[in-house]
């Protein structure tokens, strides 16, 4: 197990901020770029709508299974001088310890609870892979339409940065952005493919859509990091249970 600083933790978020925001702009850029690239391979369709499914499978399963991906971009455990909280619970609700602290952060349906932000991401990978099937299939025909793209581009923002955006904490609101995080991607592919007629292009698309999650596993992990620092109790019972 590879153990990561808080500072360097501070680090490799501004880093996935930073580059999410340079690459929403870049896609920008390339979708009102005047010229059309004209690059498209043999069997262009196959190749990326198949990279693209593939992305949307990895997305599902980082929303399966939150707490492997998880690690991939955050620490295991979180010290302060009021708590410290290991992230491995074992009395967990949608894998969010049972506080109410992270009552905000999972849906209750019936008898099940669910994590909304990985529910949101599930739903979102299994509606781009339907997407994306039908549209590089040729069985969904698709015009040009300019504020198609912006549509995109603001679903893509909100997926990403939900968790920091004021009045938009609540479970409902984090399942949406998980969804529209992966429908902007793929709107936003889908106008790409369109304009600029090229698989080299699609395929960069694809690889900043797969950042894009990474940056949202990051932000999401680094809120529960300081909603458990922020806690007024030193040893929670949460705490305990885990380490039992």
């Amino acid at each position: 197990m590879v153990w990561i600083s808080e500072n360097q933790n501070k680090i490799i978020t501004l880093f996935l901020i930073s580059t999410s925001i340079f690459s929403l702009i870049l896609t920008l850029y390339l979708i009102n770029y005047s010229n059309n690239f004209e690059e498209k391979f043999s069997f262009h369709n196959i190749i990326v709508g198949l990279t693209f499914v593939s992305v949307c499978f990895i997305g599902s399963m980082a929303s399966i299974f939150p707490s492997s991906c998880g690690k991939i971009v955050s620490s295991k455990v979180i010290n302060s001088q009021n708590t410290t909280h290991s992230l491995e619970k074992s009395n967990s609700r949608g894998h969010h310890y049972q506080c109410e602290n992270y009552s905000n952060h999972i849906l209750k349906i019936r008898k099940n609870y669910l994590c909304a932000t990985c529910s949101g991401l599930l739903t979102g990978s299994i509606l781009g892979i339907i997407g994306s099937i039908l549209y590089f299939s040729g069985y969904l025909q698709v015009e040009i339409i300019p504020i198609l793209a912006f549509m995109g581009l603001i679903s893509v923002i909100f997926g990403l940065f939900q968790s920091i955006i004021p009045k938009t904490n609540g479970a409902v609101s984090r399942f949406i952005a998980g969804i529209l995080l992966v429908l902007g991607a793929c709107i936003l592919l889908v106008n790409l493919d369109q304009v600029r007629n090229s698989t080299v292009v699609d395929l960069f698309f694809i690889a900043i859509s797969m950042f894009w999650i990474f940056t949202k596993i990051n932000l999401s992990q680094r809120e529960h990091k300081i909603t458990c620092l922020n806690c007024s109790i030193k040893h929670c019972e949460n705490e305990r249970n885990s380490m039992d």
